[in-house]
């Protein structure tokens, strides 16, 4: 026996089941986020460690952030509907239409977009480049040490109670705060402990996360350089703003500054420090195609409260 499908049906019912059904894809992604305790692990300054999950529905799409280790999710398109006999014929269901980035321009501030659902994601649809900003698109993460228990996510470290899951981003401006400690003293040479677990905490941007969950990838956009406008208050810490090199743990080279306010930071203007008491293993040269940029501030010379805030990020081409 031979069954006769009529083609408007199919048609029909592929509609129907985009729009009730909807097919749900899910993606883990695994970055590096320069000295995260995410998850309740601890990073040494400078290393990085995000997790991407990428969700996928049908029909509309919007970036979604979520839980603790993990980055706003991807909206994906519309899909189409079935064909059938002899005369075939196909129905299309659109997807929203992403709205173009604006033009990079020394004066666009990445910060004053549309951050997200969630408020921590620069470039709208994870899942397009045609939103994003300079070509930047990436979580805004916190990442800090963890304090003199060495258990992240305590009273004791320097920024208490950092939790990835939650936006240092309100109003236009990203801000952590805190308080350094000293460096401990030891009984032998050299005379502190420089590898303590209280080196500071900060602010990262990953620069080009392509939302596909594998991973950070070097920045490729126009900007060579990126301005940022800090503010808030220290007593006397160093203000390291860097460049992370690769998608994995490793340790960031950076520039120092004392004081909160504008500066512009090259690629190729941080570099890894040279200590006579510390050795800063791991830190790779810096390149031009960057992963991320982190602001962060010390800990272990200077002892006290702190507020450091990212009021604006805007590239120099």
């Amino acid at each position: 026996m031979q069954y006769q499908f009529d083609p408007k049906t199919v048609v029909v019912l592929a509609f129907f089941a985009l729009h009730c059904g909807g097919a749900v894809m899910e993606e883990s992604r695994d970055g590096t986020s320069n000295g995260t305790s995410f998850g309740g692990t601890s990073a040494s300054p400078g290393t990085t460690q995000a997790t991407l999950a990428t969700q996928v529905t049908l029909p509309s799409t919007s970036p979604t952030n979520g839980t603790t280790n993990s980055v706003g999710g991807v909206g994906g398109r519309g899909g189409s509907g079935g064909t059938s006999g002899p005369a075939s014929s196909t129905a299309a269901i659109a997807g929203p239409t992403i709205p173009p980035a604006p033009a990079c321009t020394p004066s666009l501030n990445l910060l004053g977009g549309n951050l997200g659902p969630n408020g921590n994601w620069i470039g709208g649809e994870a899942s397009s480049s045609i939103d994003n900003p300079c070509g930047v698109q990436g979580l805004i993460y916190t990442f800090g040490d963890a304090g003199p228990d060495n258990v992240a996510g305590t009273a004791d470290d320097t920024c208490p109670f950092l939790d990835p899951a939650v936006s240092p981003c309100k109003d236009g401006r990203c801000c952590v705060s805190g308080m350094t400690k000293m460096w401990p003293p030891t009984n032998s040479i050299p005379d502190y402990d420089y590898n303590a677990p209280i080196w500071g905490c900060g602010i990262g941007i990953s620069l080009n996360d392509p939302g596909l969950g594998s991973g950070t990838s070097p920045y490729n956009g126009p900007a060579k350089k990126f301005k940022l406008a800090l503010s808030g208050s220290t007593l006397g810490q160093e203000v390291r703003v860097g460049y992370t090199q690769v998608a994995t743990v490793s340790k960031t080279p950076f520039k120092e500054f004392y004081g909160l306010e504008k500066v512009t930071v090259g690629f190729r203007d941080v570099e890894c420090p040279v200590w006579n008491n510390y050795s800063y293993e791991g830190c790779i040269d810096p390149g031009i195609h960057p992963h991320a940029l982190q602001v962060w501030i010390a800990g272990g010379d200077a002892a006290g409260p702190f507020e450091l805030c990212i009021e604006g990020l805007y590239p120099v081409l």
